[in-house]
């Protein structure tokens, strides 16, 4: 710049944007570097594939919060006065995941923070980020949804979603042995171990909740 100081252009979910404007930001972003005093930091959602509109830039893959860093967070955004229960129920709700954390605190009153209200089941939590995470699961076959709906449905039952037992709700419900195929070429679903985990807490809770109550 002019004064000599540096810049920083940051673009978020640059996943939901039209191929054109994906292939000219990483071309954008490869010429950067010195002496241009501009850098550029591109948030996007990794569907199990690198984009090939964005190859070729330094890539930071982000986890969700352990335990100890989700709970420091939220303490910061819920009153001193909050329930422990509460905040139990929202660390268990909030997977890891930041910005659905901020959802779920904002969405309840300061009665229901301290426990003098019950808490809704299920915990409230609008806004754009659920929004994203429907639609990316919305495309999906109807067998891939049903699955992710049966590994969220385990994971709030129980806290995990073991492969034995999905098979076994799966074969129930009529669905044949690869239909998490597409869930997991998505990037949606993956394996570790015997267990099945979802790539975002969002996402889970989209597959869960995001559903007709009939289903």
């Amino acid at each position: 710049s002019a004064t000599g100081g540096r810049s920083l252009l940051c673009v978020d979910a640059a996943h939901h944007l039209a191929a054109p404007s994906r292939r000219a930001l990483g071309s954008a972003a490869r010429r950067l570097g010195p002496p241009l005093p501009v850098a550029m930091l591109v948030a996007a959602h990794c569907d199990g594939a690198e984009d090939p509109l964005l190859a070729g830039l330094p890539v930071i893959t982000l986890e969700p919060l352990d335990a100890a860093a989700a709970g420091a967070f939220l303490d910061e955004l819920l009153p001193a006065d909050a329930d422990p229960a509460v905040r139990e129920a929202l660390l268990h709700s909030g997977g890891g995941n930041p910005g659905l954390l901020a959802d779920l605190a904002a969405s309840l009153t300061p009665a229901q923070l301290t426990g003098a209200e019950p808490l809704p089941h299920p915990l409230p939590a609008t806004g754009p980020r659920l929004r994203s995470a429907a639609a990316e699961l919305a495309d999906l076959p109807e067998q891939a949804r049903t699955l992710l709906l049966l590994a969220a449905a385990a994971y709030e039952l129980g806290g995990t979603a073991d492969c034995s037992t999905l098979a076994r709700a799966a074969a129930l419900a009529g669905l044949g042995p690869n239909g998490a195929d597409p869930a997991r070429s998505r990037g949606a679903l993956r394996r570790e171990g015997d267990r099945l985990r979802f790539a975002d807490s969002l996402l889970r809770r989209a597959a869960y909740w995001g559903e007709p109550p009939e289903r």
